[in-house]
């Protein structure tokens, strides 16, 4: 259980980084400039992958956007105790697992980078 629960913590502290970032370079205004808002995006779809959920803050009140950051960050969450969950069960019960995970991981990599 502590196994799943250092992923889970990864999966919270992933997207807390992410916000955190965000948040600190539209106060310092180097948001502006594409090709690094566009390679801390790509960075952060690998690391976070639900925070394809944040698209549908654009037009959103504060609190509905608080909302949809909320859901994203625990889904994230749930996603990487299952991350965690399949990479214990396959150190220490089926190594097969842990193969079949890891290339489900590289496959997702490879289509969210090749979007």
């Amino acid at each position: 259980m502590r196994f799943i629960g250092l992923f889970s913590l990864a999966g919270l502290f992933i997207p807390a980084f992410f916000l955190t970032l965000w948040w600190s370079l539209i106060e310092t205004k180097l948001a502006p400039h594409l090709w690094l808002a566009l390679k801390i995006e790509t960075i952060q779809i690998l690391f976070w992958p639900s925070s394809f959920f944040l698209m549908a803050i654009e037009n959103q009140g504060t609190g509905a956007a608080l909302q949809t950051k909320i859901v994203s960050i625990i889904i994230n969450v749930l996603l990487y105790a299952l991350i965690g969950l399949l990479v214990w069960y396959g150190l220490k019960k089926q190594r097969w697992i842990l193969y079949v995970t890891a290339g489900v991981i590289a496959i997702g990599w490879y289509k969210l980078l090749t979007l």
